[in-house]
């Protein structure tokens, strides 16, 4: 994950389907040594994308309003610490 402004990384994710591919699970580690998991789903009642997830900070976020649009899923909601933004690339793209 990448800063969209500066292009400076943020942290590294592995990111694996679960459940027959209904399911997302992130886990990663941010470049201040922390970890953190966040479960990705589709809602069909609400028919929107989620996001739940908690880190090692403490931070707690609740994403309820996700779209995949133009190839990629955009998420807004709650999070419980600072809020953030950051651009997954794949590592071959930042070159390690």
């Amino acid at each position: 994950m990448v800063h969209p402004e500066d292009g400076r990384q943020l942290g590294v994710n592995v990111i694996e389907a679960l459940l027959n591919g209904c399911a997302l699970m992130e886990n990663w580690t941010s470049a201040r040594d922390g970890t953190g998991k966040s479960l990705s789903f589709y809602d069909p009642q609400r028919r929107t994308w989620r996001q739940v997830g908690v880190d090692t900070f403490g931070s707690v976020l609740d994403y309820r309003n996700g779209e995949f649009s133009d190839g990629a899923m955009r998420f807004s909601g709650i999070t419980w610490s600072e809020d953030w933004v950051g651009i997954y690339v794949r590592r071959a793209e930042l070159g390690s």
